[in-house]
């Protein structure tokens, strides 16, 4: 399973691969944490000033009980929509494992009086960062602590001179107070069992 900007669709489905079209959210990070801000819809800012008025603190960190954490939530988040979760937890532990130490993820979990109430997952390179991944506690929610993570990844993305941010999936009203737009985008997969 693969997507990329550059790939030519009639190329792909030569190969035997299936072409999925549909959209993603592409967030363009300025050179500046300030111009960053200002890219941000007003709903988003006025969230992140009220998370941090709640005494929320959002960390990178490279403790891998935020691998844990960020399991727990996402089980919640998909509960109440009635679905599972699309994988079991080693695949953020082998993802964790093998990008956290060639300095390829960042990891993010938001603290509420020392207990963790958001966590995510965003591998980066030097040309994008990727929202992997990311749950909170419902009970927490109104706290704010996923516009606080959401920012805390953008501001470091741009300490790390990384131009752009995808927010991995489109047509959000969460990710629209972000900046940025829906892009079009083609993930195209192969099986390697024909049945499949």
């Amino acid at each position: 399973e693969l997507s990329a900007a550059w790939l030519d669709e009639s190329v792909a489905r030569s190969n035997g691969f299936a072409a999925d079209p549909g959209v993603t959210h592409v967030v363009p990070l300025p050179a500046t944490e300030a111009e960053a801000w200002s890219g941000m819809k007003s709903t988003a800012r006025n969230r992140v000033k009220k998370a941090e008025r709640a005494g929320l603190v959002a960390e990178v960190t490279n403790d891998p009980a935020v691998v844990e954490h960020f399991f727990e939530q996402l089980g919640e988040v998909f509960g109440k929509q009635g679905m599972a979760r699309p994988y079991g937890i080693d695949r953020p532990r082998s993802l964790f494992r093998h990008l956290m130490p060639a300095g390829r993820l960042l990891a993010v979990w938001v603290r509420h009086e020392q207990r963790v109430i958001a966590a995510g997952l965003f591998p980066h390179d030097e040309r994008c960062i990727y929202f992997w991944g990311a749950g909170s506690w419902l009970d927490s929610q109104q706290l704010c602590p996923n516009e606080l993570l959401q920012w805390t990844v953008m501001r470091h993305a741009v300490e790390l001179g990384i131009p752009t941010y995808n927010m991995c999936g489109g047509e959000s009203q969460f990710k629209d107070k972000f900046g940025g737009s829906d892009v079009p985008y083609c993930l195209y997969n192969r099986s390697l069992v024909p049945l499949l």
